[in-house]
């Protein structure tokens, strides 16, 4: 085995980097890290080996590998506890994590220990009260002032649950640190321990329109569906709503029941009927987190990939037929509506095919453009391929958001067809509500 030394310190070097790399990996690359700890396991295993004296065969040298297979299961195993109890332990404390129909899962005990925690406020950019607490015995009561003027559904979406039985959700996960006291104004902490005060959380101000909020809302009707409102200005989000929606106070626990029991069966039986088949899935929170084909909203990316690449997307060089057919074993493309051609002209350039939604002519940019131009152009807009989505992908700051997709499938804009569809906004794109907004807004700004 004297041959075989050399071995053992590049071992050990190699099987410490891939362990560092993996461990700090974000709790959603979870595979990343289970990946990186199996390759370490016959690095550690090979590195005990060489540093052990030479055994001949026998019983010894039997019970020592077995021992050297126990001592590697040990280090993994305190590896992992390592980094989940230690490296990650806040992290996987707060996370929060969101299923494929929008709903969301979290650690509920934040959520027990919060519950003698007075809750900071939430409120919208002109101060009204959207979501409060008071003292109840003790302890705290999550309360929604609002809905004895507004809808209190219209903003569930937005501002989140907070349960005792189910976690917490949107903003009230988002910014539990901060609502609970756990981060932010640590003087008073302080102070508050030292008299014995019942801990009370950060205020937090949204730039959201409570007024705003509720006259889109009213807009739906008894529909599904969502609405962004904000200023291309600053980027801040006026209002988004989400239908349907639910209300956060029949989730939250009243402390002032004197059955416990029968208040966490209300709860209970309320999300059961949130989460049933036929409630339209109100706890999705549509406008972050449902993704749709965006239609002739699209058509503004294949606007500006035109205007970028205008050696090969000619945008003042277009005419609107009534049918184009980028592929001859495929149906043609269609315009929405016969006779464009007599509006726009024929020919015509960018801005009156834009005018008019023109299918065909954005189909014709999109294929003059090609794939890769296209997917570079989307990328600048958060619209990504499956192969570029970041592992640890949440859109915005301050929201739970899905990332928006270009197409599913892969080699799907390699087709002709495909990829024109995709110019007017069909094919396979999948985009959130919210960040079709934000790139209106973008080239509202940079027109």
């Amino acid at each position: 085995m004297g041959n075989w030394q050399f071995v053992r310190l590049p071992a050990i070097v190699l099987a410490i980097g891939v362990i560092g790399y993996g461990i700090w990996q974000p709790i959603e690359s979870d595979t990343v890290w289970l990946i990186c700890l199996w390759t370490a396991a016959p690095l550690i295993a090979l590195a005990a080996r060489l540093s052990q004296p030479v055994i001949a065969r026998g019983l010894a040298r039997t019970v020592a590998n077995l021992g050297l297979v126990v001592l590697v299961g040990f280090v993994l195993l305190s590896l992992q506890l390592l980094r989940q109890q230690f490296v990650r332990a806040d992290t996987i404390y707060n996370h929060v994590a969101v299923a494929a129909d929008g709903s969301t899962t979290s650690n509920v005990r934040p959520v027990i220990d919060s519950q003698r925690v007075l809750r900071g406020e939430i409120r919208d950019r002109d101060g009204r009260l959207i979501v409060g607490s008071e003292p109840v015995n003790g302890f705290a009561r999550r309360t929604y002032p609002l809905a004895n003027v507004y809808d209190p559904t219209i903003f569930s979406n937005l501002v989140g649950f907070f349960s005792t039985r189910f976690g917490q959700s949107g903003l009230e996960a988002i910014y539990a640190p901060y609502l609970t006291g756990e981060r932010g104004n640590e003087w008073e902490r302080l102070r508050e321990q030292a008299v014995g005060a019942q801990r009370r959380g950060n205020n937090l101000g949204l730039t959201i329109d409570a007024e705003l909020q509720a006259q889109v809302a009213a807009l739906f009707g008894d529909r599904s569906g969502s609405a962004v409102v904000l200023d291309p200005r600053s980027g801040a989000i006026l209002a988004m709503v989400s239908r349907p929606g639910y209300d956060p106070g029949r989730l939250s626990f009243d402390p002032s029941v004197a059955d416990r029991e029968a208040e966490n069966t209300r709860i209970a039986e309320y999300w059961g009927a949130l989460n049933s088949d036929g409630s339209g899935q109100p706890l999705l929170n549509r406008a972050a987190q449902g993704l749709y084909p965006p239609g002739s909203t699209f058509k503004t990316l294949t606007a500006i990939g035109a205007l970028r690449y205008p050696d090969v997307g000619g945008p003042n060089v277009i005419n609107c037929p009534p049918e184009y057919r980028p592929q001859p074993d495929a149906p043609p493309v269609v315009n929405a509506v016969d006779g464009l051609a007599s509006l726009t002209g024929d020919p015509t350039d960018l801005e009156r095919v834009y005018a008019y939604s023109c299918n065909t002519a954005f189909a014709q940019y999109a294929t003059r453009i090609g794939a890769e131009r296209l997917s570079e152009v989307a990328a600048d807009f958060d619209i990504f391929t499956p192969r570029t989505v970041p592992d640890s992908y949440s859109g915005f700051t301050d929201l739970l958001a899905a990332p928006s997709l270009l197409y599913v499938d892969p080699g799907f804009l390699e087709q002709p067809r495909a990829l024109a569809d995709t110019g007017y906004g069909q094919g396979q794109l999948l985009v959130t509500p919210l960040q079709m907004a934000m790139m209106a807004a973008r080239s509202r700004m940079t027109a």
